[in-house]
């Protein structure tokens, strides 16, 4: 009788591991100086923000219960000068990851560990090495997706 509660008490109960996807559509972006929105934002047909000067998107998302957190971020960039792109990233107002740099210009996971507290955190990434001149080199930073998952 007690495996047939266990059996049923793991149909019943809701997964707590599952990932929780942050929405990047409805994030807020905003660009690094007045008058550069149209150059940073959230692009529906490739379903990815990008990033064509500095800046940084607010993130909002919602755990289930405190406790330790991994945050992977997809992204990709364009190379400019031999470098790739370059992003800090803040958690709930404190610094989780500094100067981090892109492995590859190529969409990639990038994996951060972090505490979340219960209810809703604030997850803030910032593009900081833009870098252009007409005609020679454009370095972009583009978001792919952000998800949380708790550690087991």
């Amino acid at each position: 009788m007690s495996l047939l509660l266990v059996l049923a008490t793991l149909l019943v109960a809701p997964a707590t591991d599952d990932a929780i996807k942050l929405d990047l559509k409805s994030a807020k972006y905003k660009a690094a100086f007045d008058g550069g929105a149209d150059l940073i934002g959230y692009n529906e047909g490739e379903e990815k923000a990008f990033f064509y000067v500095n800046g940084q998107v607010t993130l909002t998302g919602k755990v289930p219960a405190a406790g330790e957190y991994t945050i992977t971020i997809n992204a990709s960039c364009q190379a400019a000068l031999k470098e790739n792109a370059k992003i800090d990233i803040t958690l709930n107002g404190k610094e989780l990851s500094k100067d981090f740099t892109l492995k590859t210009e190529d969409p990639k996971d990038y994996e951060f560990t972090a505490k979340l507290k219960e209810g809703e955190n604030t997850l803030v990434i910032a593009y900081t090495n833009d870098v252009y001149k007409e005609n020679e080199y454009d370095r972009n930073f583009y978001l792919h997706s952000v998800t949380l998952k708790a550690k087991k």
